[in-house]
């Protein structure tokens, strides 16, 4: 039965029916004379199951959406408008009525969260924000001249620039090289009140200028990027000048 297998071969098992002619077949030296037609089945099924797994999984990206203003900006006009409007003194308010007049404040474009905080700042003193200007003992005019961020930027190194490719309409643009560089956004806010009696509009007093500002900056220094801040991130001393390397992002 198994005369013509080649010299030293030897069967695994033997057949025991018509399914079972697909038998491995060895020899002493350990190579491998046909395959089981139920275990290429199953090593065909794995591929497939492999192929679908790999075909599901990358796939995946996640979304990404951006504010109007990114987080940076935000925490530099919150800051500013904190620390502005809370070096102002409204002790001489506590236990009045007062009414709010924000009118001035209409060509800032970041005024609302001004506006929210400036009666909270009030709500410190005791003073009671009225719905009408009648009810009110006093009529508060706030102003604002200066509520918005800058950025300034210095390079010592490559900027950026574009290689033109010869005899193509192409270029090539080199990345920036920074050796030491600074990436500074800045926000400044100053802060006015006119205050009137709600009866008479004779003037009680004027708060004039309150001033903040507040600071972040991108470095660069020697290929190593880090960040310095003077804003009230996870600390209890905004004033204090914060550093964040690039691996604590």
């Amino acid at each position: 039965m198994f005369s013509g297998l080649p010299a030293g071969v030897m069967p695994v098992d033997s057949p025991s029916s018509t399914h079972d002619l697909h038998i491995n077949y060895i020899n002493q030296k350990g190579t491998l004379y046909g395959v089981p037609e139920s275990s290429s089945m199953k090593h065909l099924f794995l591929l497939f199951a492999a192929a679908a797994a790999l075909i599901c999984t990358a796939c995946s990206t996640p979304t990404v959406t951006n504010t109007a203003r990114n987080s940076v900006e935000e925490m530099l006009l919150s800051a500013v408008v904190e620390r502005g409007i809370s070096s102002i003194d409204f002790e001489a308010y506590a236990g009045k009525k007062v009414f709010m007049d924000y009118s001035n404040l209409a060509p800032q474009v970041d005024k609302e969260f001004l506006m929210a905080y400036i009666e909270l700042h009030l709500a410190r003193f005791g003073a009671i924000v009225a719905k009408d200007a009648a009810d009110a003992d006093y009529i508060f005019k706030a102003t604002s001249s200066v509520l918005a961020t800058d950025m300034d930027k210095f390079l010592l190194g490559i900027p950026s620039l574009p290689i033109p490719i010869p005899w193509a309409n192409l270029s090539i643009v080199i990345p920036e090289i920074p050796i030491i560089m600074r990436l500074q956004r800045t926000a400044w806010g100053r802060f006015f009140f006119n205050i009137v009696d709600a009866k008479t509009n004779e003037p009680v007093q004027i708060v004039d200028g309150a001033k903040s500002e507040a600071a972040f900056n991108n470095w660069v220094v020697c290929f190593i990027p880090f960040k310095t801040h003077r804003l009230p991130i996870g600390d209890d001393n905004p004033g204090k000048l914060h550093f964040i390397w690039f691996w604590e992002d």
